[in-house]
C-alpha cells in the first residue's frame, strides 16, 4: 500500500478546483440555453409546405419540377 504524498494532495486539490470552475461556468451558461417551450410551432402540413415554397422562391431557386 502506498503512502499519501504531497503530490497526491496537490493533484486532488487541483482536480477539485478545476471541477468547481467547470460547474461555475456551466451554471452561468445553463440559463442561456434555448428552452423547448420556445420551439412550440403549430403548423399544418399545408401551411408548412407553403412556407417552404415561399422560402425557396425568396432564395431564387427554381423548384417548379418538384
Amino acid at each position: 500500500m502506498k503512502k499519501w504524498k504531497k503530490h497526491d494532495t496537490k493533484f486532488i486539490l487541483r482536480s477539485v478546483a478545476i471541477s468547481c470552475f467547470a460547474i461555475l461556468i456551466w451554471s452561468i451558461f445553463y440559463t442561456y440555453q434555448i428552452n423547448e417551450n420556445y420551439l412550440n410551432i403549430s403548423l399544418t402540413h399545408e401551411e408548412a409546405k407553403e412556407e417552404a415554397i415561399q422560402y425557396l422562391k425568396s432564395r431564387g431557386w427554381d423548384i417548379s419540377g418538384y
